[in-house]
């Protein structure tokens, strides 16, 4: 009574198997026990396993969650070749046998943490269109400076503009900017699938979008790969270790808790001694563990 076989009738099944290595593809296949049985479901009875019967749950948002992206797909009349491999998938799940996929996947969860790319230089087109995105999306926002310590330098003083709606961020900001690093660009396709999903869950989400250093420009060291060594600035003062953070507590505390939380950093790239790239605007965005969720993320070769 494996993946695949139905029968005809059947009202009745009892299934004390666990999940197993957890193949998604596996596990749907076995919900086939129900078949065509809507005239008569309110007479089928199914006992499984609990850990079965909260795989098949957490299922069914995975297959939600594909069938809305392709819905969206075929409403604007997009090839599949467009469609970006990117899933809600709970970590007791892999999609299927990694035998039977041409290219691999990278997955996730992001919970209470920074989303940002690593590879911050890329080629004068990719950050002079990345400025005119940033200049569009900031274009008619209020900011004010956020309330610290009067004791911070310049760089510890950012610009905040509350309550941005966030499918604003998202359509005007995030989705335009492009990414070059090939695992950020996973990472951020994955994020994107997050924030989405937090929107279909409620359109009103709101957000609060910081300007870092009130958008001067700040030096940051990169490697010979263009990945930046350190993007948030730490802690001050740093020592002794009972007054720590007692002025600046450190880029990464810049954010709300419970709200996504989007910082704009403003960077002149040096490698080694030299400056290589100036006035390059970089991204992070908080993301709290309210909205966190397993993902999954194809890689998509030609």
């Amino acid at each position: 009574m494996d993946r695949g076989f139905t029968i005809e009738g059947l009202t009745v099944t009892y299934m004390p198997r666990g999940i197993g290595v957890g193949n998604a593809d596996t596990i749907q296949q076995r919900a086939r026990f129900f078949g065509y049985k809507k005239p008569y479901l309110g007479f089928c009875r199914l006992y499984l396993e609990q850990g079965t019967l909260d795989a098949f749950g957490k299922y069914v948002e995975h297959e939600e969650d594909i069938r809305n992206q392709l819905i969206q797909i075929q409403r604007e009349n997009k090839p599949l070749n467009d469609w970006k491999r990117a899933f809600v998938l709970d970590s007791a799940f892999r999609p299927c046998r990694r035998q039977v996929l041409e290219f691999d996947y990278l997955r996730g969860r992001f919970s209470n943490e920074w989303v940002h790319p690593r590879v911050v230089l890329a080629p004068d087109d990719v950050i002079h269109g990345n400025r005119q995105t940033l200049d569009r999306f900031l274009s008619g926002k209020t900011f004010k400076e956020d309330e610290g310590h009067p004791d911070r330098t310049v760089t510890q003083r950012h610009d905040i503009c509350y309550n941005v709606p966030l499918h604003d961020v998202v359509n005007n900001l995030l989705v335009p900017t492009r990414i070059t690093g090939t695992t950020d660009s996973q990472r951020y396709t994955a994020m994107l699938l997050l924030l989405s999903y937090a929107l279909e869950s409620n359109s009103s989400e709101l957000c609060n979008v910081y300007q870092m250093s009130r958008g001067t420009e700040r030096s940051r060291s990169i490697d010979e790969n263009g990945e930046v060594r350190q993007l948030f600035q730490g802690a001050a003062p740093v020592s002794p270790k009972e007054q720590q953070g007692e002025i600046y507590p450190g880029d990464r505390d810049i954010r709300e808790t419970e709200r996504v939380s989007v910082q704009i950093h403003t960077l002149n790239l040096r490698m080694n001694d030299d400056f290589v790239a100036n006035n390059v605007p970089v991204i992070a965005v908080w993301i709290p563990n309210r909205i966190g969720r397993d993902w999954l993320v194809q890689d998509q070769q030609t």
